[in-house]
């Protein structure tokens, strides 16, 4: 088995094999290169270091007609997307904290680095080509922060679309009104892709203050040189302004409603990728990027959002650089080395209204983070794996408080893949992986909500897992029994000071969870097909922190699961159904309890039609048919009955 290591954009080769053949032309010619999404690479076949890989292709992404990249990755079994009081969609792979997921564009860093996570919802997917979801144990080679699983996103490529231009527009309830054009082609030896959107709504079906505008850009452009090297550059760039729902609760001692509204959250991600042939058994790639984000927040007195009480502005810069080595036929295995530097600054400042702007306080830290891997192949079926890395982060500017010293950790991961047959499969993964804390958790008071804790120390999550799958021609499925533990976990306490209510970040003694994820495709006939995911797992914290001895983790479903089926009534009509369960969680209150939240399940609707002989095609949407309400935290509901429709006009070619 060969793994060849890349750092850039995947365009085609073989797929890994949960992958599916998308909608477009053949793949390009090979290229001993390969440009690739995976940080790592992953590119000919499966790896063991690809802890339970899941590849979203273009033509699943486009089934749903997404409206952020928050929507992707639902499809998803092991992916809890929740929305929390501050306004942000987050996710949670199998359930491991959403500061341990690693998400990467392009091969750089998407994370706002002052606390480790993004809004999903300002990532626009209208020019996504893939999406890979790694669950689990993965590389060692992805830097800092990556101990909960790791999500990587491709812009489209010219390989991935039988056309090269595309407009698309919708239109919807609340007022939704959407718009894209995109245009991916290639000439000679040079692929790009420049993708335009714009996207505004009013407050969504039953929840408040939920109104969103959004403009946005996408655009790569990569140039092979010879045939032994590429040179790339991407541009991620988003602006948007929206509101976020108040949490309502029963009784005002569960929680304190927030009344904000986010007049500016700009980002912008530029990344410029290469990658050379050194000799037929050594490659070097090398990817640098720059990424900044600008946010206001104003914090109104009421929900009449008319009397502003202060406003918060952060303004976040990164700079990062990643260099990947690939030696094949050493030792009679492949040795995999990475070296990943990323600087970062984060200004903030927070004034009551009418008071002057005042100057923002500055944090910063450096990170470094150096990897090695080995692969080799015992026999013809059996191939073992295991890394390890050491990661380094340094607080560079702490705004005047007391300093925490540096945080130095390490990771290791080891697995076993065994290819049992033609069509059968059995993998297994270890890992150890820390997570040091962010300066947004050491430091950061969220208009006067936290309490900050500078003697905060690093959690560690020990994964474990085993994958048996089957591989059919028309059924695919597999069964992934899982366990975590995680020790220092970093979870928040109560606090009352002075007679206001705060909370504070502290190391708690750990939490650990034990589940299995499973997944089906099956392509029943021409006409109909299943896609179904489950998730299930028990989750429990280990000590009490002086509260109940019966502690959960905050918004941590025990059960996700997925169930879609399509129906091909003719060559241009296509009918779908998708039901999406959500099973218990909790959420902890400011009473010091953890309430429970409803099980939900919502059922989703689509219709498309596209002509075969035509270049146009139109579809009808309706999520949450039923209206259920689905409470992913406590006092704030995802969106109810949303329906909308739209048409896609392709040119060119």
């Amino acid at each position: 088995m060969r793994l060849l290591f890349s750092s850039a954009l995947a365009i085609g080769a073989a797929s890994p094999l949960w992958a599916q053949t998308s909608s477009g032309p053949a793949d390009p010619p090979g290229f001993p290169i390969e440009d690739r999404i995976s940080v790592i690479g992953s590119v000919l076949e499966r790896s063991p270091a690809n802890q339970s890989l899941e590849t979203l292709d273009t033509a699943e992404i486009e089934a749903i007609k997404p409206a952020s990249i928050a929507d992707v990755l639902r499809l998803s079994p092991s992916a809890n997307i929740t929305t929390n009081s501050r306004g942000e969609t987050l996710v949670y792979l199998r359930n491991a904290g959403e500061r341990q997921t690693a998400l990467y564009f392009d091969g750089a860093a998407l994370n706002i680095p002052w606390d480790n996570r993004i809004n999903l919802a300002t990532i626009p997917a209208g020019a996504i080509g893939s999406v890979d979801v790694q669950s689990g144990p993965a590389s060692s080679l992805y830097g800092v922060n990556a101990a909960g699983g790791v999500i990587e996103i491709a812009p489209l490529s010219p390989f991935d679309v039988d056309q090269p231009g595309a407009l698309s527009l919708s239109v919807g309830e609340a007022d939704l009104r959407q718009g894209q054009i995109r245009w991916a082609d290639t000439h000679a030896d040079t692929q790009f892709m420049l993708a335009a959107e714009y996207l505004e709504h009013e407050t969504q079906p039953g929840v408040e203050n939920t109104d969103r505008e959004r403009v946005s850009l996408i655009g790569r452009i990569r140039q092979d040189i010879g045939d032994q090297a590429y040179l790339s550059a991407s541009i991620l760039h988003s602006q948007a302004a929206f509101g976020i729902a108040p949490a309502r609760f029963d009784r005002t001692s569960q929680g304190r409603q927030r009344f904000w509204r986010y007049p500016e959250a700009d980002q912008t991600l530029v990344t410029v990728r290469g990658g050379l042939a050194v000799s037929q058994q050594a490659d070097l790639h090398a990817s640098v990027w720059h990424q900044s984000a600008r946010q206001t927040i104003n914090a109104f007195t009421d929900d009449t959002y008319l009397v502003l009480d202060e406003t918060q502005r952060d303004e976040d810069l990164a700079y990062g650089l990643r260099l990947i080595g690939d030696i094949r036929e050493i030792a009679g295995g492949d040795l995999r080395l990475s070296l990943t530097v990323l600087d970062t600054s984060h200004d903030q400042s927070e004034v009551a209204a009418g008071q002057d702007p005042a100057t923002p306080d500055r944090f910063g830290d450096r990170r470094y983070s150096v990897g090695a891997e080995y692969e080799r192949d015992l026999g013809e079926s059996l191939t073992l794996f295991a890394g390890a890395s050491a990661d380094r982060l340094e607080a560079t500017e702490t705004a005047g408080r007391p300093e925490t010293g540096d945080f130095d950790t390490w990771n290791a991961t080891a697995g076993l893949f065994w290819h049992v047959g033609e069509r059968w499969s059995l993998r297994s993964s270890l890992s150890r992986k820390a997570r040091i804390p962010t300066l947004r958790e050491l430091y950061g008071t969220a208009l006067n909500r936290f309490l900050p804790n500078p003697d905060l120390e690093a959690e560690t999550l020990y994964s474990a897992d085993m994958e048996i799958r089957y591989g059919g021609d028309t059924l695919n499925w597999s069964v992934t029994p899982f366990a975590w533990q995680q020790d220092d976990t970093l979870d928040q306490i109560n606090l009352t000071l002075n007679g206001q209510r705060l909370r504070q970040r502290v190391n708690a003694q750990g939490a650990k969870a034990l589940g299995v994820e499973t997944r089906l495709n099956w392509q029943i006939s021409d006409q109909i097909s299943f896609d179904a995911g489950l998730t299930a797992m028990r989750l429990r914290r280990e000590d009490s922190i002086g509260l109940d001895n019966q502690r959960f983790l905050s918004e941590r479903p025990e059960l996700i699961a997925r169930l879609a089926a399509r129906y091909q009534a003719s060559p241009a009509l296509s009918l779908s159904a998708e039901a999406s369960h959500r099973g218990r969680a909790y959420s902890f209150t400011d009473e010091d309890v953890f309430e429970p939240l409803a099980r939900s399940t919502a059922l989703n609707l689509g219709l498309d039609y596209a002509p075969q002989t035509q270049s146009w095609d139109l579809f009808v949407r309706v999520d949450n048919v039923t209206d259920t309400r689905i409470e992913p935290q406590l006092g704030l509901p995802s969106a109810g009955r949303w329906m909308r429709m739209g048409v896609r006009l392709r040119f060119g070619g």
